[in-house]
């Protein structure tokens, strides 16, 4: 750990960077995700093959919440387990060229730090809250067998020593909760980390018009296109991982979605206390997913929208020749404002309206269903 390049440390969200890319670099984290991608890998098995061997309506609707929600949890775990060596690598070119944040001025650092302290903060009572939902969850607090098909499957299969089993489940729960949320929270990282060298950049540009030597206009407008260009590459590094994960984890957290709504809704009438609060967890932790990733992915196309735009206000009819021809080159480059997208779906404000629309209809249509 002390090989990384410490002016990360003084960045902005480097906890979240901590939490979501190097759980699995330390030692006790490595151990710890292993051991519950293995616990719950066999406990979605049995519970799959219970459900082969005994399956009816009612139990399928009465458990397939929970079951989806965890069969997306731990792809997610086992994603976030696989693609460690392409996070490293991730983490050592973000540091080998960011931009300091007192580039641009002292005032416009307090800025950019002000503006973080928000934006942390709300990112870090995300995070934070899968693993307090998770801890809901424990068997000290209620009966499960309600919600949690594997205590009917434990209970059949391991008979008197189930209790063992159960509790592994029950409190290896925080850590399997917690990389449901590590994919979004990898993404928006990277884009929060993106968002800042944006930041920095068009207020660079936007220092240029103060500028009278063309050689320094010139030397500013080559260091504005480097940053951009190893910008893109970062967000292209970070899209490959996005695309891969994307069609499993977008059809994982649909069908999730769906359950969840249906589970809520059939069962608020008749259910306990605890089971109301476990649901709004469920329900919450849903809705913190899709909200992560379309807010990480409206707020970067957002801001390489407005490179363009500063670009274009610039003094450039008072310079030479040579810098007229690179603000051409630099705008032709900032045209289109980049977007996250893969088949279509495109993650935005409108991807979250048209999941909650998609999980809104096939709830209701599974309600009518089942009555």
């Amino acid at each position: 750990m002390s090989a990384r390049p410490l002016h990360l440390r003084n960045f902005p969200y480097y906890f979240l960077k901590v939490l979501v890319f190097d759980f699995e670099q330390y030692s006790a984290g490595k151990v710890l995700s292993y051991f519950c991608a293995i616990v719950h890998s066999i406990s979605i098995f049995l519970q799959m093959h219970y459900l082969v061997k005994n399956f009816t309506k009612e139990t399928m609707f009465q458990y397939g919440c929970v079951l989806t929600v965890l069969t997306y949890c731990v792809v997610a775990l086992f994603f976030a387990i696989a693609s460690g060596n392409f996070v490293e690598k991730l983490e050592s070119e973000i540091s080998s060229f960011v931009w300091p944040l007192d580039i641009c001025g002292e005032d416009v650092k307090a800025a950019i730090l002000k503006r973080a302290f928000y934006t942390s903060l709300v990112a870090y009572i995300t995070i934070i809250a899968f693993p307090i939902f998770s801890v809901i969850m424990f068997p000290v607090l209620g009966d499960q067998s309600d919600m949690f098909l594997c205590v009917r499957v434990f209970n059949e299969y391991f008979t008197k020593w189930s209790q063992i089993p159960i509790s592994l489940y029950f409190y290896s729960f925080p850590v399997i909760a917690f990389s449901g949320i590590r994919l979004p929270g990898m993404l928006l990282y990277a884009i929060l980390i993106t968002h800042i060298q944006m930041f920095l950049l068009n207020r660079r540009i936007e220092q240029i018009s103060e500028l009278s030597n063309q050689r320094r206009v010139f030397e500013t407008l080559c260091s504005c296109i480097e940053l951009q260009a190893k910008l893109k590459r970062l967000i292209r590094n970070v899209f490959q991982l996005v695309y891969i994960a994307m069609p499993i984890f977008i059809l994982l957290g649909a069908v999730s979605s769906v359950f969840v709504l249906f589970f809520v809704v059939n069962s608020l009438e008749t259910a306990s206390y605890f089971l109301v609060l476990r649901m709004g967890c469920f329900f919450g932790a849903n809705v913190l997913v899709v909200f992560i990733f379309s807010q990480s992915g409206q707020s970067f196309s957002d801001e390489t929208g407005r490179i363009f735009d500063t670009l274009v206000m610039c003094s450039w009819y008072n310079w030479d020749k040579r810098n007229k021809k690179v603000l051409l080159m630099f705008l032709a480059n900032s045209l289109e404002p980049m977007s996250i997208t893969i088949a279509g779906i495109t993650l935005d404000y409108k991807f979250a309206l048209a999941m909650l629309r998609t999980s809104c209809s096939y709830a209701l249509v599974l309600y009518q269903m089942k009555n």
